[in-house]
Parts: structure tokens; C-alpha cells; sequence
């Protein structure tokens, strides 16, 4: 009979001692759970935008941007930062004459090597290093001089950014801008195909959460 209540206090206690793991391994379900739901959304999301006729649509419509020939003189020529093939397209249009001011709006240590590359004298060239998301862009560039939304501006961007682009700027209040994205190599390694790939599907899903987000908040 003693040995009853013993026995019924070592399940107590070993039941108590259990309780802190069960306690301690929800958060790593929850995680699990997470990756899991993640996931079970966002494959199918990339397998329909990287390898099917939608994707390539939808690509190409965030990625529309007018031919160099049909780009206005402007005040000045903004990078975006990002991307190296931007500085490149960048240089071309100031190579062109398009504008007489060309301006960097963040990376600019990487940018500038690379304009200086493209014939692109440093010295003429203004930074500013404040922008650190897209968002920031139109508020970031008015610290430079005679930067204001009234000004004449080709935004210089690549890919899907664009369309992003495009929203950000029209909310922020200007009116008389650009956006150019020299994706003319993009659109030639795809021309023949009814699908843009794996890498492309993934950049394409950022954009479209990224459009989505600056849109709501």
C-alpha cells in the first residue's frame, strides 16, 4: 500500500518534468508549421510565374518601360542604385545628351566605378547615399539641388522594378517623370520562349510582394 502513493508521485513528477519540453518545443512547431504553409503558397506561386505563359505576361508588363527613342530630354538622369546593368544604361543616356545632370541615388561607391568604366567622369556625377529601400527614393533626392516633384526626371531602373517604380514616384507627388530599364537582353533571351525560368520567377514573386506592400503601406 505505501508503495502507491510513491509510485503516483514519480508520474506527478515526471509529468511535470516533461511539461517546460512540451512548452519549449512550440515555438520550433510554429516555425516548422510556418515553413510549411510558406512553402505550400509560394512554390506553386513561382512554379506558375517562372514556368508559364502568365509569368512571362505578367513580366513583361512590370518590366514595360519606352525605347530610348522615345525617351524626352530631361533635367536629369537618376539611378536607382541596385543593379550594375542600371549605371550601364545610365551612361548611355548620358552619353546620348538626354540630360545634363546625372544623379545616384544610393551604391554609389559601386555605381561610380562603374560609370567611370563607361567613360563617365566621377566628378561630374551627384550622390546621394540616404535611400536605403525604393520607398525613399523621391523624398532622398530632393537633398540635392533643384530636385523637386516639378522636376524633368528619367528614372533609371532594370527588370521588374518599373512598375514599382512608377507607383512610388506618382504617389510621392511627381508628375513629369521616366522610367527607362534597358532590359532589351532580357527580353531577347526570352523572346523565344513561353516561360522566363527559375531565377526570373524569383525576382518576378519579390516584385509583386514588394509592389504590394509600398501599395498598402
Amino acid at each position: 500500500m505505501a508503495t502507491c502513493p510513491t509510485d503516483s508521485n514519480s508520474s506527478q513528477r515526471s509529468a511535470k518534468a516533461a511539461a517546460p519540453c512540451c512548452k519549449a518545443s512550440w515555438p520550433r512547431r510554429l516555425c516548422r508549421w510556418t515553413l510549411c504553409g510558406s512553402a505550400l503558397v509560394f512554390f506553386p506561386a513561382w512554379l506558375i510565374l517562372g514556368f508559364t505563359p502568365a509569368g512571362k505576361w505578367l513580366g513583361n508588363r512590370m518590366a514595360q518601360t519606352p525605347a530610348i527613342e522615345f525617351l524626352a530630354p530631361a533635367e536629369a538622369i537618376v539611378i536607382l542604385g541596385g543593379e550594375p546593368s542600371r549605371a550601364t544604361a545610365a551612361a548611355w543616356l548620358y552619353h546620348k545628351g538626354l540630360a545634363r545632370r546625372l544623379i545616384v541615388s544610393a551604391d554609389s561607391v559601386r555605381m561610380l566605378q562603374l560609370l567611370k568604366v563607361c567613360g563617365i567622369d566621377p566628378a561630374v556625377v551627384e550622390v546621394e547615399n540616404l535611400a536605403r529601400t525604393t520607398a525613399d527614393h523621391p523624398r532622398t533626392i530632393q537633398t540635392l539641388s533643384g530636385i523637386t516633384p516639378r522636376s524633368r526626371l528619367i528614372l533609371v531602373t532594370s527588370e521588374f522594378h518599373p512598375a514599382r517604380v512608377r507607383m512610388i514616384f506618382r504617389r510621392a507627388g511627381y508628375k513629369n517623370f521616366q522610367v527607362y530599364s534597358n532590359d532589351s537582353q532580357w527580353r531577347k533571351l526570352h523572346k523565344n520562349k513561353s516561360y522566363i525560368g527559375a531565377v526570373p520567377g524569383i525576382k518576378l514573386m519579390y516584385e509583386l510582394l514588394a509592389y504590394a506592400k509600398d501599395r498598402v503601406f
